[in-house]
């Protein structure tokens, strides 16, 4: 949520006049399958297994927009529309099963997604069997707007019209859906391996705290009885946003450069999960860089990217033993107590259910094996996903921002009245949100 113009004072002062009596009511449109969809055949069939072994699968969907020009762009400011598709933008997904829990990680080249839009993509998946979907994004600013807050605006500071296509949205829950069934489809027995490796410094910087930051890229990969590994999952924190605001382009940024130069020399398929990357960890290259050097620094930080991920595959992975996956998920009522948030929700710019002042979200932990995840639904700081790895405890501990839902910046409670960090209080949901959020965790991780 970089860089967003909050709604000006002017705005919270017309809000009086306008006809709140239109507010959002979410409606599902979709179909319900009235046979059994692939994911669920896929459940079927192991939970009859009688002594069944952990199974992986993996798979890419395409989800540029079929429009690619005209397109509203997320990131910096509203206005920005593209002219044009540089590289795709895929959803990716990789699958762990023990014959009686799934977990299937999704993480998508966007600026973020809602909830609400998040729960449409499991009921396509499964009316049953829906919530095995943990769904992130990398927090692509080179992408459609699928939160609304970046579109039509005559004066660039009071939105008028939500920068969200409809036809996009469903076709991007269509194809995020496909991708979990291809995953399904493809799942066989796997043994899996777990490392890490640190990011050499100049590719990443802290812009509030400099060097106060993540260096390690954590590792996961599922690899099948005949060798060939069937998915990669990266965590590591940096925006997504190399190419900056004078792009045009639709681009899955630093992260498309890293998916392509992995899978030259790896099988399988990168999914890559964004980590603690709020307050402000972003490419360190300079916002007046001329273009070409910035498409230049794009191409360098995803290779390095890739190559650091390679090489804690290579050098630093061990084997684990997964017998069984654990999935822990808690529903929260987050009180919204940003009133340009709310305010945004009103005219309509953003669309998800509010009740009493609060927003529903969701907050998961998962285990595959020794390896431990905590998901964020949002952007946590830096200090936020420290204290979250702590509480993991584990050698492999994976920390995921913005996972099964986008509300802004996640700031400790000391950082509240911080001058440093006004912009990101700006766009943070309030400051209860980071102790809901870690003790919502604690609570997942220590309960048995």
């Amino acid at each position: 949520m970089k860089r967003f113009l909050p709604v000006m004072a002017i705005a919270l002062g017309l809000s009086s006049c306008l006809p709140w009596d239109f507010r959002y009511e979410p409606k599902w449109d979709y179909p319900v399958y009235p046979r059994s969809t692939p994911f669920d055949r896929f459940k079927a069939a192991r939970l009859a297994e009688k002594s069944p072994a952990v199974v992986a699968g993996a798979g890419k969907a395409d989800i540029t927009p079929p429009k690619k020009k005209g397109v509203y762009m997320a990131g910096y400011q509203s206005n920005r529309r593209s002219t044009g598709v540089a590289d795709p933008l895929t959803a990716r997904c990789a699958l762990v099963d023990d014959g009686r829990e799934t977990v299937v990680f999704v993480s998508a080249d966007l600026i973020g997604l809602f909830y609400d839009d998040i729960a449409d993509v499991r009921r396509l998946v499964s009316t049953e069997h829906g919530d095995a979907v943990i769904a992130t994004s990398v927090h692509n600013h080179e992408g459609p707007d699928t939160m609304g807050i970046w579109g039509k605006s005559p004066f660039y500071t009071i939105p008028v019209k939500t920068g969200v296509d409809p036809e996009y949205q469903r076709f991007l829950k269509e194809r995020m859906a496909k991708c979990v069934f291809d995953a399904a489809e493809s799942a066989r027995p796997a043994t899996f391996r777990a490392g890490a490796a640190e990011v050499p410094e100049g590719i990443s910087e802290n812009y509030r705290k400099a060097g106060y930051k993540e260096n390690t890229m954590t590792l996961l990969e599922a690899v099948d009885l005949a060798g060939k590994s069937i998915f990669t999952l990266a965590n590591w924190p940096m925006h997504v946003e190399a190419l900056d605001e004078g792009n045009n382009l639709i681009s899955a940024d630093w992260a498309g450069v890293m998916y392509r130069e992995f899978e030259k020399n790896h099988d399988g398929v990168l999914v890559y999960l964004q980590g603690a990357l709020g307050g402000m960890i972003a490419p360190r290259m300079s916002k007046y860089a001329p273009q070409h050097e910035k498409r230049r620094f794009m191409e360098t930080a995803g290779r390095v990217a890739a190559e650091t991920a390679r090489r804690g595959l290579d050098t630093g992975a061990e084997k684990i033993e997964v017998k069984h996956v654990v999935r822990r998920q808690a529903q929260v009522w987050m009180p919204l107590e940003n009133e340009d948030l709310v305010l945004a929700q009103k005219l309509g710019l953003m669309s998800r259910e509010s009740y009493g002042g609060a927003v529903r979200t969701e907050i998961d932990y998962v285990e595959i094996g020794p390896a431990k995840f905590a998901t964020v639904p949002g952007e946590p700081l830096p200090a936020v996903g420290f204290k979250i790895k702590e509480m993991l405890g584990a050698k492999h501990s994976f920390v995921v921002g913005l996972c099964m839902d986008e509300l802004g910046y996640i700031l400790p409670k000391e950082y509240w009245t911080d001058p440093l960090f006004e912009y990101e209080r700006s766009v943070s949901a309030g400051p209860k949100t980071a102790d809901i959020v870690t003790e919502t965790l604690r609570g997942l991780i220590e309960s048995r």
